[in-house]
């Protein structure tokens, strides 16, 4: 009987071993898992940072193109405000401004008061 239970013991001592030698494993492996989570953690944050970095980088050129385009478009009207064209008086090339007005203002004026030159 004797010989049985030092077998047993003996077995009960393997297997307690084996159970503490599982048990190192695992902690290590936990131990890796909560290191590579912490680095995923830290990437996260960095990531979040970049994106709101260019995320406000990306609002900045959106104001500027906005800037831009209304710029142009104050442009584009104030262009059409200098260039009018007014069909049925002939258009000279080296004419002044002052001397378009006048003749514009001479027939707007022969017309509504139907005076023939």
């Amino acid at each position: 009987m004797v010989d049985i239970d030092k077998f047993i013991q003996s077995l009960k001592c393997s297997q307690v071993k084996d159970m503490g030698d599982r048990q190192a494993v695992i902690e290590n492996e936990v131990r890796s898992i909560k290191t590579k989570v912490d680095d995923i953690e830290f990437s996260a944050g960095v990531m979040e940072a970049d994106t709101a970095g260019l995320f406000l980088n990306d609002e900045r050129k959106n104001d500027t193109i906005n800037s831009m385009l209304n710029h142009m478009n104050n442009m584009d009207r104030e262009m059409r405000r200098n260039n009018l064209r007014i069909f049925g008086i002939a258009d000279i090339p080296d004419e002044s401004t002052d001397e378009t007005k006048a003749k514009v203002i001479s027939d707007v004026l022969n017309k509504a008061f139907d005076i023939d030159d």
